[in-house]
């Protein structure tokens, strides 16, 4: 009993000091004011991202589990501007002094396209969005990768995630 009371204690001065999820109105997450000077990406992904995304038996995408545009403040927010994931087939040759890319497909999401992969909760980083992203019919299954995420503003100026370098796993 006195174990079930401790949580509860604990549990609520999470809540009271921020560090629990807030819950949000839909509608209030949905008209949410944009921030337009995003410094910095943090995107975060599983240990393996790659899954069918939209439907199939076939690997045919990945979801960015948690992207995060950071503003001023340091805390995740919905910017002003268009998110682009760059997918890119890596050539990793041995030998070779430089790794080779080649873009296999890039998504954009603008505004209103970002809108529905918005986070609902408020977390301790802040606001985020989840990104799906399916890459059709190519069959990168056993291949080399990296996943890049840039956000551009409506200033102009492009801020850009570091590469994360994958094996996509047989089909």
């Amino acid at each position: 009993m006195r174990c079930a009371a401790g949580l509860g204690a604990g549990l609520l001065l999470l809540a009271a000091t921020g560090c629990a999820p807030s819950a949000a109105d839909p509608n209030r997450i949905e008209n949410a004011p944009l921030e337009k000077n995003i410094i910095k990406i943090v995107p975060m992904y599983g240990m393996n991202p790659f899954g069918t995304v939209g439907g199939g038996s076939k690997i045919n995408g990945f979801v960015i589990g948690a992207l995060y545009l950071m503003g001023p403040d340091g805390k995740g927010v919905f910017g002003d501007g268009t998110i682009h994931v760059f997918l890119y087939e890596v050539d990793r040759t041995r030998g070779k002094k430089v790794s080779e890319r080649r873009l296999v497909r890039e998504w954009l999401f603008d505004t209103e396209k970002a809108k529905p992969y918005r986070s609902r909760k408020r977390y301790l980083g802040g606001y985020g969005y989840q990104l799906h992203c399916a890459w059709g019919d190519i069959d990168l299954g056993g291949k080399d990768v990296e996943i890049e995420v840039h956000f551009e503003r409506t200033d102009g100026r492009v801020i850009t995630s570091l590469p994360k370098a994958y094996t996509v796993p047989p089909s």
